[in-house]
């Protein structure tokens, strides 16, 4: 080790300190590291790599390192390689050594066993040494209300207090949202002073035989690949000199593509193709469309999730450029479980920018770790496009920025034969954008010559889409339509009402001889029996109310079966919402990829009838006005699918995410295109159950911010919980049936009316 960071005998101020943040997803890590160093540093959305920033500390030069954060209540064999090992490497971002790791835990209702062994797990990955340098930090400390924190940690038993005696009883609290006390830092640096006193003034060294580790596992991922599959980057100067040259010695038969006419030829002095034509492929959330964005230099792409091909042209560099941006595919997920939809609108891509494409730009963020999983579901996705792609395919690397002092070579050395084989399926063409940083307009002159010089490999000529293709993929959407009833389909281009509130955002309500308490109830239970309360359970009295206005008709007498349940499922996305739905039917009716358009399936319930509609989610920190039309559309006609109406909104919010004013807004915004009379139909349901393991669900929303309480208020005090991996207890849907009868019955029987105005 190296004394680097001494302090004097007197324990006076160090002139410097390195702090690593080290914590489990949502525990407030990175609003730490801007409350230390006093201004908005640091990004607040999820890091997916170690982000270092630095600043002036009461006259102390301080460096933070803020690390990604692990899954709460999870053991590391389920942390992504790529989190570990940005974990185990965040004291090299501060050389020559951290000298102090700050354990950031956020104040919460439990704190067990399973929560201490996942922190231990994941601090061992840093070396035994390093609880010598830990401090626990813990974030939102308004939740202690009128307790001090000893109090806290001695309420929460052994697995906490075992892992501040670890820490050497360092602890320290923050309130994130009151950071105009700067005593709570400076207070937390006199605490780190004397940590690093109590070393001896020492840092921590990072101990290079886990480095060294690391670097073999590596290569023994590199080793599980067989070695045809692997490429050497440095003995491939036939395909290099390919790429700096643009020639290439090309055999001609008269049935080959090659013996086609060139359509695209260059100038006199072969340095430009006039026009050139892209398709970008690659996983959800690679950058494709940010990418497309940086090739035509201005926002045409909307950055939100892409349902179907979209394309635009623009001039670049005295080149008329056309892009086609594709869905996305799930970057972990075979080709058999991605929709229809999607693999359609990947298949007929090409067709877009007719004649076809010259180019497929196939994009890889930099940031995600390459396994053989990921090669073979690009593979897979590739083939739909036929086998002649790939020599027309370039590989398009995104987010260049997590390169740091790296070259793309040596990144492409360092992820192992994967990746490698993937470079070398593409003619070893590839290309790194940092779509942060679109001002470099040589990134996109450079990726217009790379394409010019595969052009020129290809004689000019474009890629032809396979007629084949083309035509097994319409007899596929003529079967799809056939097998549809009647009544399911929807002409939305005569849809104005529908289309007119997707831009206006609002929704006008009629009361008056068509409005819903003038209906006939479609939904009528069975009389007999003695009367039954109409209240639900909540957490407390005084929030055990219905409006006044839903309490009446059917509701006082017995709640026994409503022979039929029509549901609409509504929440942002990866919210649990069709794995809610299949656990209501009781089997995997639905596909669990995304949903980019509405999905309807039926069942036999308990003895009743029941539709579902699944319906495409939104993201859950973005206004309604970044949701794309077609998901808004998707929202709006939900209901439409299960005529004449859903008699219930089944709201999905997953227990595991902390639910924000943020968020709450957000829904809000989105149920509001369904008319305010929605809320009396609408039953919030909480998925993801397993997470509250001892914790019951009025405990949870206790805990949690007023947000979700003024959800829960707002829809009635109606909710439930489903833990959808333990589908064998029928139980939790039978309940759920039986609140959603009540609900209906306050409802005097009727189902919510979609408003043609």
């Amino acid at each position: 080790m190296a004394t680097d960071g001494v302090v004097s005998e007197n324990d006076s101020s160090s002139s410097e300190f390195r702090i690593v943040l080290l914590g489990p997803n949502r525990a407030e890590k990175t609003s730490v590291g801007n409350t230390i160093l006093g201004e908005e540093k640091f990004n607040l959305q999820t890091a997916a790599q170690c982000v270092k920033k630095e600043g002036e500390v009461g006259g102390r030069h301080v460096t933070v390192v803020d690390t990604p954060g692990w899954w709460s209540g999870h053991h590391t064999e389920y942390t992504l390689n790529q989190i570990k090992e940005e974990i185990t490497l965040s004291g090299s971002l501060c050389a020559p050594g951290p000298h102090a790791f700050l354990l950031v835990l956020p104040i919460q209702t439990v704190y067990r066993e399973k929560n201490r062994a996942e922190v231990e797990e994941h601090m061992r990955l840093l070396g035994e040494g390093v609880w010598n340098h830990t401090l626990v930090l813990f974030t939102k400390g308004d939740s202690l209300g009128e307790r001090t924190i000893e109090q806290y940690i001695e309420s929460k038993g052994r697995a906490l207090q075992w892992l501040i005696k670890k820490c050497g009883n360092r602890y320290h609290v923050f309130n994130n949202m009151n950071r105009a006390d700067d005593s709570q830092v400076t207070e937390l640096m006199e605490k780190i002073e004397k940590m690093v006193a109590v070393n001896s003034g020492l840092h921590y060294e990072i101990e290079k035989k886990g480095l060294h580790e690391r670097g073999e596992q590596n290569m023994g991922r590199e080793e599980e690949l067989p070695s045809d599959e692997g490429i050497d980057l440095t003995r491939k100067k036939e395909e290099l000199d390919i790429m700096q040259t643009g020639k290439r010695t090309v055999t001609v038969d008269n049935d080959s593509p090659k013996s086609r006419r060139p359509d695209c030829i260059p100038d006199k002095n072969h340095s430009r193709f006039p026009d050139l034509r892209i398709v970008l492929l690659g996983s959800k959330e690679a950058g494709k469309t940010s990418a497309g964005n940086t090739i035509l230099g201005e926002e045409v792409f909307n950055p939100g999730t892409t349902p179907q091909c979209v394309k635009k042209e623009g001039e670049v560099a005295g080149r008329h450029v056309t892009v086609v941006d594709t869905p996305g595919w799930s970057s972990y997920l075979r080709v058999k479980h991605t929709t229809d939809e999607d693999k359609q609108e990947t298949s007929l891509s090409g067709s877009l920018c007719s004649p076809g494409p010259h180019a497929f730009l196939l994009i890889i963020p930099v940031k995600i770790l390459y396994t053989k999983t990921q090669r073979a579901v690009v593979e897979e996705h590739m083939k739909l496009l036929g086998e002649g792609v790939w020599n027309h395919t370039l590989v398009l690397f995104t987010k260049g920025d997590s390169l740091r002092e790296r070259t793309i070579e040596q990144y492409i050395e360092s992820k192992g034969r994967a990746l490698q084989w993937l470079i070398k399926k593409c003619g070893n063409r590839y290309h790194v954008f940092n779509n942060m940083n679109r001002a470099d307009d040589s990134q996109v002159s450079e990726l217009m010559e790379k394409i010019e010089k595969m052009v020129a490999v290809n004689s000019g000529l474009h890629y032809e889409i396979e007629k084949k293709g083309l035509h097994e993929t319409v007899e596929q959407n003529v079967g799809r339509e056939e097998e549809l009833p009647p009544d399911e389909g929807i002409d939305l281009t005569g849809k104005k009402e529908e289309l007119d509130i997707m831009q206006t955002g609002k929704r006008t309500v009629t009361v008056g001889n068509d409005s819903p308490k003038s209906r006939r109830p479609d939904c009528i239970p069975h009389m007999g029996g003695e009367n039954t309360s109409m209240r639900y359970t909540t957490m407390s009295e005084s929030q055990m109310s219905l409006d006044s206005t839903t309490s009446s008709g059917y509701g006082s007498e017995n709640n026994s079966s409503c022979p039929e349940f029509r549901i609409v499922l509504l929440g942002f996305k990866e919210a649990g919402k069709t794995s809610a739905g299949n656990t209501i039917l009781g089997k995997e009716e639905f596909n669990l990829g995304r949903t980019p358009q509405c999905v309807k399936r039926e069942g036999e319930v308990a003895g009743r009838h029941v539709t579902v509609v699944d319906t495409p989610g939104w993201w859950s920190n973005l206004p309604v006005e970044c949701t794309s039309l077609q998901d808004k559309r998707g929202i709006v006609l939900g209901g439409s699918l299960c005529p004449p109406g859903p008699h219930v909104f089944l709201l999905v919010v997953p227990v595991r995410l902390s639910y924000s004013e943020q968020k709450r807004a957000v829904l809000e915004e989105h149920l509001e295109l369904l008319g305010d009379g929605v809320w009396k139909h609408i039953l919030v349901l909480f998925s993801f159950g397993d997470w509250l393991e001892d914790v019951t669900i009025e405990k949870h929303i206790e805990a949690e911010a007023t947000a979700l309480q003024r959800l829960i208020e707002k829809c009635g005090n109606r909710y439930h919980v489903f833990n959808n991996m333990n589908r064998a207890d029928d139980s939790q849907v039978t309940e759920l049936m039986e609140k959603i009868e009540k609900m209906v019955a306050g409802n005097n029987g009727l189902h919510y009316k979609i408003e043609n105005q």
